[in-house]
């Protein structure tokens, strides 16, 4: 499995990259299917990561800045950030994950959201729009443990057994960093019981049997289809 991470070093331009990646439940896919309702289908999740080749231009922009940022990471830390590849879950080997980048026993995840450009992080934070941290009654800023990308770096963490992520949202005014410890509690109680039932029940019979394709509906185990009864008698009462 180190042999795939070397090898994939070059991230999206690397045809073995988007192969190995597309075969498994990857970080940025966490939060949305953690956080997903028992009742909701599994078809938008698996349409998306399977059969979606849509680029918006918020993803190209921040895609572009992504060297900015990690510039202004290793000068803020005086260290050297290392590129990396796909990592795969050493023994979850359908879990997979590729940071932005090492640095010593961490990894480095950059957002450099295209609705922020212009404003500072803190500025972003207070208008509501980076959601990564929230404001208190107080005025302190905290980490939004909610978020999609709060599930991404855990993940990222215990695919990569490394023990921190550096989290910088950079724009061209300034960028904010956040050191997030891999929280196994979070891992073990939040996100590994709703990832591994996805990926057995909702991703592997579509890998294995593709219905999509065929303009069949995509596979909906028992267990979704069960709760969406439960839902509807509800309505009916």
């Amino acid at each position: 499995m180190k042999d795939i991470e070397r090898k994939t070093i070059n991230q999206r331009t690397s045809p073995l990259w988007k192969e190995e990646r597309r075969k498994r439940l990857t970080a940025s896919d966490f939060g949305a299917i953690c956080k997903k309702l028992p009742h909701t289908s599994c078809e938008g999740i698996i349409k998306k990561k399977l059969y979606s080749h849509f680029r918006s231009s918020a993803m190209e922009y921040g895609e572009s800045h992504e060297g900015e940022a990690l510039k202004s990471l290793e000068n803020a830390l005086g260290l050297k950030i290392r590129p990396c590849g796909l990592f795969i879950h050493p023994k979850l080997q359908y879990l997979a994950a590729t940071p932005d980048g090492l640095v010593d026993d961490g990894i480095v995840e950059v957002k450099c959201p295209a609705s922020c450009q212009d404003i500072t992080p803190n500025k972003a934070i207070s208008l509501k729009k980076f959601l990564f941290w929230k404001i208190d009654r107080f005025g302190q800023i905290h980490v939004n443990t909610n978020h999609d990308y709060f599930y991404q770096v855990q993940g990222q963490l215990q695919v990569t057994e490394k023990e921190y992520c550096f989290f910088v949202m950079w724009t061209k005014k300034g960028c904010k960093m956040e050191k997030i410890f891999r929280d196994n509690d979070f891992w073990r109680d939040k996100m590994l019981k709703k990832l591994e039932p996805f990926y057995f029940s909702c991703l592997l019979p579509e890998l294995t049997d593709p219905r999509y394709p065929r303009s069949m509906p995509i596979f909906n185990p028992a267990s979704i289809l069960e709760a969406q009864e439960i839902k509807k008698k509800g309505k009916t009462l």
